[in-house]
């Protein structure tokens, strides 16, 4: 397949689509920025590999279903979260209840924090 071919192709919801599907969330990454912008694409890449809320749309990685489901994926997905959200306590302490191991990815002032320290290590145990 030719790099012009290869574009087309991920310039194609349902293609693109396949792909996370088979090969999983990562795949975002190759797509064009119009399919990045879908969310139910954006949805299903992040349930199929968590970091692939790296490569989504910006305003999706401020969506608290997208991140939630992003970091239940995967603990590391909560580094690609927007700033928004990485600052917001109660939605922190849903995540880490979620995933604790996204505790390590929670912002300084809340590392601290008893209450997220111990819903992450309860959610671990």
């Amino acid at each position: 397949i030719g790099r012009e071919s290869m574009n087309e192709l991920m310039a194609d919801k349902d293609f693109v689509l396949t792909v996370v599907q088979l090969v999983g969330g990562d795949a975002l990454e190759l797509a064009a920025t119009d399919i990045r912008a879908d969310r139910d694409l954006v949805l299903s890449a992040v349930q199929h590999g968590g970091c692939a809320l790296e490569h989504a749309a910006m305003e999706f990685r401020a969506d608290h279903e997208i991140v939630f489901a992003a970091v239940q994926q995967n603990g590391r997905a909560l580094q690609y979260a927007s700033q928004s959200l990485q600052a917001n306590r109660s939605f922190i302490l849903s995540v880490v209840q979620l995933n604790g191991l996204a505790l390590q990815y929670v912002a300084p002032c809340f590392q601290s924090d008893r209450d997220i320290a111990l819903a992450a290590v309860q959610q671990n145990w």
